[in-house]
């Protein structure tokens, strides 16, 4: 099943598919300005309608896809927290006055006391509520829906990364989180486990879900997805962190294929993982485990980096563990943001030769970038 048979099958209902006309408003192209910055903001344009009206709709369908699921991917003591919010999120499809929470998104065991009263809600009398729900078809005529087609195409995405992508898009593009507050209140004991719910929500068999995220995690790599199974605690918002790049590639319009490619490649990094100099040492030993921390100051400090930084900083992007030892001749000869951007060349190039991200290609890579 593809993405657009997925989509009419989740909104129950026939979608339109068209052309995006290259010469609508925020297109962009590698040869519109040869004066431009090479390294290029993400949000150089302002949202387009049509996106913003693709992703509420979306956001809708995600939306009642967890609900039909949920007594199945959560805990019977969860279930309540996560069912609350659903169904006051489609309290006027319904005709009922939205009951405020005190403190919106906000998980359970953050509230005070008094306000843990747990809310009656049937499992089964739920699931059938959200079955009558009738959504607004999506109107694929957009940049998000052939920005993404194309990124399929061009990386050669199976399904289930392609419905990573838009699922994660269309969790961080949602003001106020909502559908992120609702994930938050799914928890996991173990990667398995998520899988599994995520294999119900995508549609997609659990093999094909987890290599989505297990190394080499390709969409991390090409700094698409800031996804980490290995979070504590696990919950099911873990698996849908996106990136302002994600965001910034799928809504501008470009001209082509290379184009897109062009603006991925030349994003500005100041969104991920940089760290910023005004941040306290002690706040990013609170953040990451030990090394990922001692890297993060470093870098702050513009300190050279350890073998041992740039072994933690690997894992993080991609997945691969390795010995520091192996990184022992590249400490103090490369950066944070080469190590990045190194990674992410990495992931793109193979990825376009249909070509798997070894963790070969990726030390060649690496040593590449300090000759």
């Amino acid at each position: 099943m593809n993405l657009l048979t997925w989509l009419t099958a989740q909104a129950a209902g026939l979608g339109l598919e068209t052309d995006m006309s290259p010469k609508q408003t925020g297109g962009v192209d590698k040869d519109a300005d040869p004066n431009a910055d090479p390294t290029v903001a993400p949000y150089g344009v302002p949202p387009h309608p049509a996106n913003e009206a693709y992703a509420k709709c979306m956001a809708a369908v995600l939306m009642k896809t967890i609900g039909m699921n949920l007594s199945s991917i959560t805990t019977s003591e969860n279930f309540p927290w996560a069912a609350v919010q659903i169904r006051d999120y489609f309290g006027y499809h319904f005709g009922e006055p939205i009951e405020a929470p005190y403190m919106p998104n906000v998980p359970k065991f953050l509230l005070p006391p008094e306000q843990r009263v747990t809310p009656v809600i049937v499992p089964a009398a739920f699931r059938y509520r959200m079955g009558w729900l009738e959504l607004a078809i999506p109107n694929q005529a957009c940049a998000v829906v052939r920005n993404l087609d194309w990124l399929t195409e061009v990386f050669h995405l199976g399904q289930a990364e392609q419905k990573v992508l838009l699922c994660t898009y269309v969790v961080n593009c949602q003001m106020p989180p909502v559908i992120e507050g609702v994930m938050s209140e799914i928890q996991f004991c173990n990667e398995p486990q998520a899988y599994a719910a995520l294999s119900l929500l995508l549609d997609e068999p659990e093999s094909e879900v987890a290599k989505c995220f297990a190394a080499p995690c390709r969409l991390r790599g090409m700094r698409l997805i800031d996804s980490h199974p290995w979070r504590y605690p696990l919950t099911l918002d873990s698996f849908f962190q996106g990136t302002e790049n994600l965001t910034d590639v799928l809504e501008v319009v470009h001209y082509s294929r290379a184009g897109m490619l062009q603006r991925l490649s030349e994003l500005s990094l100041y969104w991920s993982m940089l760290p910023d100099a005004g941040v306290p040492n002690d706040q990013f030993y609170r953040w990451f485990k030990p090394a990922m921390a001692e890297a993060c100051i470093a870098t702050a400090n513009n300190q050279p980096l350890k073998a041992a930084h740039i072994a933690e900083l690997v894992w993080w992007l991609i997945g691969y563990r390795l010995p520091a030892e192996q990184y022992e001749p590249l400490a103090g000869n490369i950066d944070f943001v080469t190590i990045q951007k190194t990674i992410q060349s990495c992931c793109m190039v193979r990825s376009q030769r249909d070509q798997a991200v070894t963790q070969l290609a990726v030390m060649q890579a690496l040593y590449a970038a300090v000759q």
